[in-house]
């Protein structure tokens, strides 16, 4: 794991995570629909919304690329390298593929996308954003 990113996942294993991503909690609080079918048209729609129902994977790709492209931003990494490691994630991600197993899809989510000027980015990192600083 390159130092950086070890550095960036051993700081935010000392910080307390929101009650959000709670897994015993997240289910009462959010409503979740699993559906592997259809990821792209989803994934792209949470940059401009929040959903009435958010599906899975759709949203761990969504937050994997906003989270990515933030830690990116603070520590000059590339985003892309960074959506390959899971150890990014405040959570535990069982849903969502890793980017080099997936180029395609998350590829095609951000094609075209303002990332972080998008509402869906800013209300991501608004929400898990200190984790990240030292």
């Amino acid at each position: 794991m390159n130092s950086k990113i070890q550095h960036i996942v051993n700081t935010m294993k000392y910080k307390t995570l929101p009650a959000m991503v709670n897994r015993y909690t997240i289910k009462q609080e959010h409503k979740f629909l699993i559906d592997d079918q259809d990821i792209i048209k989803p994934a792209r729609s949470y940059f401009d919304k929040d959903p009435k129902i958010w599906k899975l994977p759709a949203k761990n790709y969504f937050v994997r690329i906003c989270l990515a492209f933030y830690i990116a931003e603070l520590y000059n990494i590339d985003p892309f390298v960074l959506m390959d490691y899971n150890e990014i994630l405040p959570y535990e991600d069982i849903y969502s593929k890793r980017y080099s197993e997936d180029k395609n899809t998350y590829d095609t989510i951000i094609n075209n996308i303002d990332i972080i000027n998008s509402y869906g980015y800013h209300k991501t990192i608004e929400i898990f954003g200190y984790l990240y600083h030292d």
